[in-house]
């Protein structure tokens, strides 16, 4: 893993080579971070996230979805007491335009207590895509999470 950060910029990359099965194969995430600090002279931060994911490992190896993929993402730091972010994003498979939508909140509703929401949004073209298998299996997910 390697991370280079310059002001608001931050670039990033992570890679792993791994031998399974009597083949190797690679594996990649490269990507950046922009953040536009005080939009319209408020506390807010907006982070502008994009990444490219690459994996070369063939049919015998587990599989992965994330094998030649976009990702792009807003995220908004309101900079509250309540550590209150939004992020949304989609990664998109290049080889089979399916999609990925993401959507992710967080706040402290108190010291002890934060609330979690995620969604995630399948969408596949036809089903020669994998992501057909689950492209009805979008999810809202809700935590309640309390501390002591």
């Amino acid at each position: 893993e390697l991370v280079y950060a310059k002001d608001d910029l931050q670039l990033k990359f992570e890679g792993a080579w791994k031998h399974a099965s009597g083949e190797s194969y690679v594996s990649t995430v490269t990507g950046m971070e922009y953040t536009i600090s005080g939009i319209n002279d408020t506390d807010y931060d907006v982070t502008l996230i994009g990444e490219y994911l690459y994996d070369d490992r063939s049919m015998r190896q587990p599989y992965t979805n994330f094998d030649n993929d976009i990702f792009g993402a807003v995220r908004v730091a309101f900079n509250n007491t309540q550590n209150t972010t939004f992020t949304a994003g989609m990664f998109y498979d290049v080889d089979t335009s399916g999609t990925i939508g993401v959507l992710e909140f967080a706040t402290r509703l108190t010291d002890a207590v934060k609330l979690e929401a995620t969604a995630n949004i399948f969408h596949a073209d036809d089903w020669s895509d994998p992501m057909a298998a689950i492209a009805h299996d979008s999810y809202i997910d809700v935590k309640l999470s309390t501390f002591f």
